[in-house]
């Protein structure tokens, strides 16, 4: 999925073009694993070790480190984005 709208509550958590990350898509939901890619300066791509049901575009979704709140975003629809294989 994609996220547009990010706010990171610490600067520079996104010195590389990846980290790994727990995420939540609803308040009750549990946090899941997942990697957060930087595909552009306000575009993200999070990918789930496991589906998330219902994500619906214009849904919240919140970024954690352990259990410190790094961020968040808006979900946004897929993009076609030419992306390398690698990420």
């Amino acid at each position: 999925m994609y996220c547009t709208d990010i706010n990171f509550l610490i600067p520079n958590n996104m010195q590389k073009d990846s980290i790994n990350i727990t995420a939540k898509i609803r308040y009750l939901s549990k946090e899941s694993n997942a990697i957060l890619y930087k595909i552009s300066e306000n575009l993200y791509k999070v990918e789930f070790e496991e589906p998330q049901r219902a994500v619906t575009e214009g849904q919240s979704i919140v970024f954690y480190d352990n259990n410190i709140v790094l961020g968040g975003g808006i979900i946004t629809k897929n993009h076609k984005i030419p992306v390398d294989k690698d990420v």
